[in-house]
């Protein structure tokens, strides 16, 4: 893959470890993009990027303030990154939170289903008008094997009656998928130049539990992922597949190529296909801007 994002600015959420540091770094370096990491911990990622500046890995990595948990921080950093910079060629929705008790955001929504989908909908909401005036902008959204399982709660989707954490985890992975996919559409239909792109990581070592407090769950999960897990290197290549690679138009669903979809080297998954639901994307969608009060353009063809 060629370095078309020479120069370019990044903008990675959750950057500050785990496959988003990975994609970061990699985007940085090899790519020499101006990535920015969006993270909610700014120390920590300051501490980081020093670390890589020291190492000589590279040095166009710069840190903002993100907390997908809280739609006012989400507005601040759409807004602060605007003022500052002129275009953006890449957002990479990949901060995530998985297994937590039952929490609610600042906002009262359900953490995970609040963090994972609805902050990153809010997000790319704002950052929409930079994205349609970035030439060839693409906007890579990480999903999970957990979405396999088409899991949505319309009647509750805050889990105020039955919550279960991995069931909502589930929930919050479906929503990345159903939001890339119908995004790409809404991209199509109003023939914008922008390309939406779903893929997922595989099993992959990350500290994605690190905020849960369920422990058997939580064991049984590391446990999986020291035996059957693939490295976050490795694990990001369907990231940076997603984000780089000339074959996507818009609409893939990309990951691990092996017969359980695992591990392995990326390709464009036909699942996506498969797992797509319009009627809940559609419903999703309308759910999600009622509940962020952050509206995406109608399509031109329903217009």
């Amino acid at each position: 893959m060629s370095n078309e994002l020479k120069g370019k600015t990044v903008i990675v959420t959750g950057g500050s470890s785990g496959l988003g540091l990975e994609t970061a770094r990699t985007l940085a370096k090899e790519q020499q993009a101006n990535v920015i990491i969006a993270v909610r911990n700014v120390d920590k990622g300051k501490k980081v990027v020093k670390q890589l500046q020291e190492n000589k890995r590279t040095n166009s990595i710069e840190v903002m303030q993100l907390n997908l948990a809280s739609l006012k921080s989400v507005k601040e950093f759409a807004d602060a990154f605007q003022k500052k910079y002129e275009s953006l060629s890449l957002l990479i929705n990949n901060a995530g939170v998985m297994m937590p008790p039952h929490k609610l955001t600042e906002d009262r929504f359900e953490l995970q289903f609040g963090v994972n989908h609805l902050g990153h909908f809010a997000l790319t909401g704002h950052l929409l008008p930079m994205l349609k005036t970035s030439p060839h902008a693409r906007v890579v959204t990480v999903s999970s094997l957990a979405a396999h399982k088409k899991t949505m709660f319309f009647e509750d989707l805050q889990g105020v009656k039955h919550y279960r954490p991995f069931q909502y985890y589930r929930q919050s992975k479906y929503a990345n998928l159903l939001f890339a996919l119908r995004l790409q559409q809404l991209f199509k239909d109003n023939n914008w130049a922008v390309k939406s792109v779903a893929c997922h990581p595989g099993i992959t070592k990350s500290n994605l539990l690190s905020r849960g407090e369920e422990r058997v769950a939580k064991g049984l999960i590391y446990l999986m992922q020291e035996r059957f897990a693939q490295s976050t290197q490795r694990g990001a290549k369907s990231i940076l597949f997603a984000a780089l690679h000339p074959s996507i138009h818009g609409g893939e669903y990309v990951g691990p190529h092996s017969k359980r979809r695992r591990i392995g080297d990326p390709f464009i998954d036909s699942i996506g296909d498969e797992l797509y639901d319009e009627a809940s994307a559609l419903r999703l969608f309308e759910v999600s801007e009622h509940l962020t009060g952050v509206f995406y353009p109608k399509s031109k063809s329903n217009a």
